[in-house]
């Protein structure tokens, strides 16, 4: 039987919150590691640089997107998704490492 290794690019945003999206990171890291699954971290460095990842990043060898920071950052990456000119998407997942990730507290309640 051949083990299929699942590929995310997970973006991170090291300035929201409180700024410990690397501290979670290091948490997370071996969770993925002992799953299988690869990650490719991309670590944002300006406003819209989230947006901007996605919007040009080749998507064809993902099987969906991780983000790692607050609602601003979620956004952008959504944007960036619908911006594309090729219209791919993929599944996302949210891991809150804002202040207060409003947008993750819809799925809770």
């Amino acid at each position: 039987m051949e083990i299929t290794t699942i590929k995310f690019p997970l973006i991170v945003n090291p300035h929201s919150g409180k700024k410990q999206s690397r501290q979670i990171l290091e948490l997370l890291k071996p969770v993925f590691d002992l799953h299988g699954a690869e990650l490719t971290i991309l670590e944002t460095t300006e406003p819209g640089n989230a947006r901007d990842l996605v919007k040009h990043l080749d998507l064809a060898v993902y099987d969906g997107i991780i983000v790692l920071g607050g609602d601003g950052t979620f956004h952008e990456v959504v944007n960036g998704l619908l911006k594309r000119p090729d219209g791919v998407t993929l599944p996302l997942g949210l891991i809150p490492g804002g202040s207060g990730n409003h947008f993750s507290m819809i799925f809770i309640l």
